[in-house]
């Protein structure tokens, strides 16, 4: 159907109330019917032509509904990266930023997507994934992933950098002592440097944090 057919007539007095109505069911009531429909159109790519524009639809409609479809979806495909995969995974990050409830990410699916991230041959397409998985995997698979990363002098910086950030975001202070043993034996000079700036902020950040808790009961 093009536009101007949807338009035609539109403010005919026999139009106007069929037309409200069917954008009230599309636009605020989100019809499931529509949802349904585009979660098939995202476990079938093959069928979409202009994969920018079906993207964001999906993100404008910012539908919980969408997620697990678009994770199975990457989880599946992201090794042979497609050529519409990155409009995706920008769509996967938004969503997961978007909707209101958290999601967390099953151990298969973070196995999948962490160990294309921490490869040292992973695509272009890392940087969002990475977040992603911030944003969704506290789990044992993230956890010993970015234990091992960290703990691996071989690994590129940026991996192990990637790790450190992981571990400190999902537990916060509770691999201190893990930071500290690997500070004492690391032998990458930049890495080492970058290590003991996160510890010294680390500590700082929750003497801060101790002092405005003491603060705040003397108030």
């Amino acid at each position: 159907m093009a536009i101007d057919d949807f338009y035609t007539h539109f403010n005919d007095l026999s139009s106007v109330t069929q037309r409200v109505d069917l954008l009230w069911e599309i636009l605020v009531k989100k019809d499931q019917r529509l949802t349904r429909r585009l979660v098939y159109l995202i476990k079938h790519p093959l069928l979409v032509e202009n994969h920018n524009r079906f993207a964001a639809v999906v993100r404008e409609l910012n539908q919980e509904a969408f997620i697990q479809p678009l994770f199975d979806l990457i989880t599946e495909t992201l090794p042979q990266e497609p050529e519409w995969i990155y409009e995706y995974l920008l769509t996967l990050e938004g969503l997961v930023n978007g909707v209101d409830k958290s999601f967390q990410l099953g151990h298969q699916q973070t196995r999948v997507l962490l160990d294309w991230i921490v490869s040292p041959e992973r695509g272009s397409k890392s940087g969002v994934a990475s977040k992603i998985v911030l944003q969704t995997a506290k789990n044992d698979v993230s956890k010993r992933v970015f234990i091992d990363s960290i703990q691996n002098s071989i690994l590129p910086f940026n991996i192990r950098l990637y790790a450190l950030q992981g571990l400190t975001q999902h537990y916060d202070l509770t691999y201190m002592p893990l930071f500290e043993q690997v500070l004492a034996q690391e032998q990458n000079y930049d890495f080492k440097r970058l290590l003991a700036e996160h510890i010294d902020n680390l500590g700082n950040s929750h003497k801060d944090t101790g002092n405005h808790q003491i603060d705040d009961r003397l108030t």
